[in-house]
């Protein structure tokens, strides 16, 4: 996704065409249609988490990285419900030295959730109209406001026990050599279309549930 970004945004002069290009990418090989998009930069992630005054996450894989000493001072995350300022959770969900780019797309998951949870939890809904305005300084998008509002009202009333989706992992790639010799995950694009149709099926389970790696900790 990051290089199709690049490409298509000619280097970073054209983000919006960055975006458009992630779009086609995602309709053509798996069948989703995107229909707008938003951008948040690393600036823009950790000033909207402190401005809900941190997030709780529910880490259910302890995190140990030595990155994690250089980014909050400390280099390890324990497993637990745990409150996050912008500046752990941009690490949290940075870093890929445990579990690969599979499990950092998995605490992705659950930073979103979170931060959806805390907006709840703190009665954002009545301050939507004059937040909206401020968070366009952060962020890059093609929703108009009335857009935006009407989205995160849909977002703050929903409920998250129906919430579905999935991470592409392991059991969707296999590791593959490109002839210029850089070492890449091929998709198996019949697991991965097959899970994308099964999505919505009663029988799968919520993301909440299929996001749970706590009985499989990566090492």
């Amino acid at each position: 996704m990051n290089t199709a970004d690049y490409f298509g945004s000619n280097g970073g002069e054209d983000m919006a065409a960055g975006a458009r290009t992630i779009a086609d990418i995602i309709r053509r090989d798996m069948g989703i249609q995107i229909d707008n998009y938003i951008r948040l930069d690393f600036t823009g992630f950790r000033q909207v988490i402190n401005a809900l005054g941190g997030i709780d996450v529910q880490v259910d894989c302890p995190l140990e990285d030595y990155f994690l000493e250089v980014a909050i001072g400390r280099p390890r995350i324990e497993a637990g419900l745990q409150h996050m300022d912008g500046q752990t959770a941009l690490a949290y969900v940075r870093t890929r030295r445990q579990g690969g780019d599979f499990d950092r797309a998995r605490r992705q998951q659950r930073v979103l959730m979170a931060v959806r949870d805390r907006a709840v939890s703190t009665d954002l809904l009545p301050r939507l109209p004059s937040l909206i305005p401020a968070a366009l300084q952060l962020a890059q998008t093609d929703l108009n406001p009335f857009q935006l509002l009407s989205l995160a009202r849909f977002g703050m009333s929903m409920d998250m026990s129906k919430l579905k989706g999935f991470v592409i992992d392991a059991n969707m790639t296999e590791f593959y050599t490109t002839e210029e010799g850089a070492e890449v995950l091929k998709p198996d694009w019949d697991a991965i279309h097959e899970a994308t149709g099964n999505l919505l099926s009663p029988n799968v389970k919520s993301l909440l549930e299929s996001n749970d790696r706590s009985t499989t900790c990566p090492q």
